[in-house]
């Protein structure tokens, strides 16, 4: 089932949160951009006043990136929850899969595209309500 947006998340505690779960997925700072629908300038100025400290670090983050945050998250939550298993859960998206036209999961959340986002953690979420 899909959740509220969260409105008031930090952008240097989502970029936390991002960077925990790019890590776990692999997923490279060269594709962040694509996936929070961000310049890469935007991300590397978020980036950069997160490292160091800098107030600006602390200003809500815009709903469309808080929203595909959110998504994001609970794709991985959901995975977790599903397959129980670690590692199986985070190297899902790599998987090609037929739900999304033969393609891994992680094609679609790399497109950009906010649908196929959403594709990805509706099927998650279905698979969770069985």
């Amino acid at each position: 089932m899909l959740t509220s947006t969260p409105k008031h998340i930090s952008r240097r505690v989502a970029l936390q949160a991002f960077d925990a779960l790019s890590e776990r997925w692999r997923l490279p700072r060269k594709d962040w951009p694509a996936i929070l629908h961000k310049s890469e300038s935007t991300i590397y100025a978020w980036l950069r006043e997160a490292k160091e400290g800098h107030a600006h670090a602390e200003t809500p983050l815009d709903a469309d990136v808080a929203e595909r945050l959110s998504h994001l998250l609970s794709i991985y939550n959901g995975l977790h929850i599903l397959f129980g298993d670690a590692r199986f859960a985070d190297e899902w998206i790599y998987a090609n899969n037929r739900a999304f036209g033969g393609q891994p999961p992680v094609r679609l959340l790399k497109s950009g595209a906010f649908e196929d986002l959403l594709a990805v953690r509706k099927y998650i979420d279905r698979a969770n309500s069985l």
